[in-house]
């Protein structure tokens, strides 16, 4: 599972200008997305369930999360991907099917005090 948090302001209308010419420009939605996501310049978090090669997401190629995460334009010291491998499921953050929603918050709160820079988030 990806679980993004995009906190910068974005240019909305450029990406979306962008998805509009690829869209004339292919059938292939994988493209758009991966090609918006190019655009992509703000701060972002990714999260993914990965322990082993016998534990880990099976609704989204834990690999292609890497490589798309890689191809975003944001600078690597404003981004961060992290692996939950407690979390035993796809859906991190949600405690009735997440077995490790603390790690999920404990990251989130850790990206917007050091990333971020957000001041009152406990630590």
């Amino acid at each position: 599972m990806i679980v993004m948090l995009i906190l910068k302001e974005l240019s909305i209308n450029k990406i979306r200008d962008a998805e509009k010419r690829r869209i004339r420009q292919t059938d292939n939605y994988i493209t758009v997305c991966m090609n918006t996501w190019l655009l992509c310049e703000a701060c972002i978090q990714m999260f993914y369930y990965y322990k082993d090669d016998d534990h880990q997401d099976d609704v989204v190629k834990v690999s292609a999360m890497k490589r798309m995460f890689t191809q975003i334009s944001t600078g690597d010291s404003l981004k961060r991907q992290v692996g939950i491998p407690n979390a035993g499921n796809h859906v991190l953050g949600l405690p009735i099917k997440s077995k490790d929603v603390q790690s999920v918050q404990t990251e989130c709160e850790k990206f917007a005090r050091e990333i971020l820079q957000l001041k009152g988030i406990s630590q």
